[in-house]
């Protein structure tokens, strides 16, 4: 008899044993940990392998003409964004008062893309120095990236004026402005992400460089 009664206490045990424990499968399961960015080995690994190219503007010097090559950019870069991150170096320059800005530059935080990639262009145009970076009345493109996904690229625009040009530096510096300020920091990717945004190039408010989606 006891025998009995202790057969269906464990039967009885054992139900509710599994019931809850069916209950705990059912529950929803913790998301799988945040999507990573590309890490530095991953971004040169893909310069390297032609899965990462850096492309200059129409007219503007190729990359093989500066002896240069779309891994030389990455890397280069990648050792900028580290002295970003340590001290805001360029972000000092960027609002340097020895520069009069009048046109009101804008972020339109409507996007999110690479804030390295956009990088890369920047580190391009800034290395071709007093190259002309010349904008007809239907626009300019400087730079961009092919990447698969995630691509930038620097535009420019005529303000006022049916064409107008600056160095390629000058554009560079002046669209650093938006690699400062239209960053946002990203908890998912533990890096900034950047929206389009579009500031004068230095010392010409009538180029008006936009980088953006390409």
């Amino acid at each position: 008899m006891f025998s009995r009664f202790f057969s269906s206490v464990h039967l009885a045990l054992l139900a509710v044993v599994l019931s809850i424990v069916g209950r705990v499968v059912g529950l929803p399961q913790p998301a799988e940990g945040p999507p990573q960015g590309p890490t530095a080995e991953e971004l040169i690994h893909a310069a390297e392998t032609g899965e990462l190219v850096i492309v200059p503007g129409e007219g503007l010097p190729s990359l093989e003409s500066l002896g240069l090559t779309s891994r030389d950019i990455v890397v280069r870069t990648l050792e900028r964004l580290e002295a970003l991150k340590q001290a805001e170096e360029a972000n000092r320059d960027a609002n340097s008062s020895s520069l009069t800005r009048r046109y009101t530059p804008t972020c339109s935080w409507s996007t999110s893309m690479s804030i390295d990639y956009a990088w890369f262009c920047y580190d391009y145009l800034h290395s071709i120095g007093g190259t002309t970076c010349f904008v007809p009345s239907g626009g300019s493109r400087f730079c961009h990236t092919t990447a698969g996904s995630n691509n930038v690229a620097w535009w420019g625009s005529v303000n006022g004026v049916a064409s107008t040009q600056s160095s390629c530096a000058n554009v560079a510096n002046g669209g650093v402005w938006v690699l400062n300020n239209c960053r946002t920091y990203s908890w998912d990717y533990t890096w900034y992400m950047l929206s389009e945004g579009t500031n004068a190039a230095w010392g010409n408010e009538n180029l008006i460089v936009t980088v953006g989606n390409m």
